[in-house]
């Protein structure tokens, strides 16, 4: 009796076995092999599939995984692979990449990394780590000045990944104060505190324009009454000199008319020179308020990033409703706001996040709650 419960919990098990969905480590590893890659020393580390592999690239890594070998992974695998064993001046001591459901994570420890001839592997005392959820990200820590500088976001090309690392070590202090929003905050009013600046200089140059205006007329006006005296003194000595004497006011005259006409073109010179000023004071104003309003945007998209840095999609047309809805509610909670922009937005549009609505409200309302 004992003997045949035996034999049908086995017959069971097998049952089991054969209808879990997904491929044991032997299969994953002929797939892998199947796209391409060396797969060697099979075993299980902390629970997991572990193989040591190599691609195209000849430069090997380490693999832990549980599970089958999907689409989603293989895209994952590939794409961090790609990416950060093509970086220029990198020189890898060791990579291992984990996958997590189909999140990746890997971390590369650097025998040496360059950038523009300077080496910046001993500022990375952990490595650098990726991470690839549907796009690639990088978070890790550098040290310097005894600061710990966190270094993350979503990896868009190659320049502003290096660019983000070599801006951290030059400068770590600034580096740390450009990523707090507090700073960015301080910024937008200074833009503000300049555009003010620029207005209040525009009502300036408008009232110097409009008194130079006046001079140029009364100038005109006195120009042509002296012009008018003199034309009338030249008749009167006409009738009562000489003709050389005539001759003489005439040139008089003539003298008179040319000063007046250099001091026209002087002081209509002087008129367009402010126009000018006045034109490159608008053109700087627009500046500033395009540099206020990307700054503005920045600042909000950077509020509503994802757990790893990673930006959301944000839509003008959202965030111009939240400040159309705050200006006519005072009143209004940002939660609300947010819940009745989002039940606005089309099919495709990505919706707001209650730290946008938060970054909204600070930047246009100085409200801070």
């Amino acid at each position: 009796m004992a003997r045949k419960r035996v034999l049908l919990m086995v017959s069971l098990l097998t049952v089991v076995a054969l209808a879990l969905p997904g491929q044991d480590a032997s299969g994953v590893a002929e797939s892998l092999r199947a796209r391409g890659y060396t797969v060697e020393n099979p075993r299980t580390d902390a629970g997991r599939p572990t193989w040591d592999l190599r691609h195209e690239e000849r430069i090997p890594f380490t693999l832990s995984m549980v599970g089958p070998l999907t689409e989603a992974r293989a895209l994952a695998l590939q794409s961090i692979r790609e990416t950060v064993f093509s970086l220029e001046g990198l020189d890898i001591r060791r990579t291992r990449i984990v996958f997590d459901q189909d999140r990746a994570t890997a971390v590369v420890a650097p025998r040496s990394y360059r950038i523009n001839g300077r080496e910046y592997s001993g500022y990375m005392p952990s490595g650098m780590q990726f991470m690839y959820d549907e796009s690639l990200a990088f978070d890790f820590r550098m040290l310097a000045d005894n600061l710990a500088l966190r270094v993350n976001g979503q990896y868009l090309t190659e320049e502003q990944f290096r660019e983000r690392i070599v801006r951290a070590i030059d400068n770590p202090a600034a580096y740390i104060e450009s990523s707090d929003p507090q700073f960015l905050a301080r910024r937008l009013e200074e833009q503000q505190s300049l555009l003010d600046g620029a207005r209040a200089t525009d009502i300036i140059q408008n009232q110097a324009i409009a008194r130079l205006e006046d001079e140029i007329a009364r100038s005109l006006q006195l120009g042509e009454e002296a012009l008018n005296r003199e034309v009338r003194r030249a008749e009167q000595a006409e009738r009562a000199v000489r003709r050389d004497f005539q001759r003489d006011l005439a040139e008089e005259a003539e003298t008179l008319r040319k000063e007046t006409q250099l001091a026209l073109a002087e002081l209509s010179a002087r008129h367009e020179a402010l126009r000018a000023d006045h034109e490159a004071l608008l053109q700087a104003q627009g500046q500033l308020l395009a540099e206020f309003e990307a700054l503005r945007e920045g600042a909000i998209a950077l509020a509503g990033r994802k757990l790893f840095g990673a930006l959301r999609e944000l839509d003008p047309g959202a965030v111009a409703r939240v400040v159309e809805l705050r200006r006519a509610e005072p009143g209004l909670e940002a939660d609300d706001a947010r819940d009745r922009v989002n039940d606005e937005l089309p099919d495709g549009v990505d919706p707001l996040h209650s730290r946008h609505v938060q970054a909204i409200y600070a930047l246009y309302f100085n409200d801070y709650r």
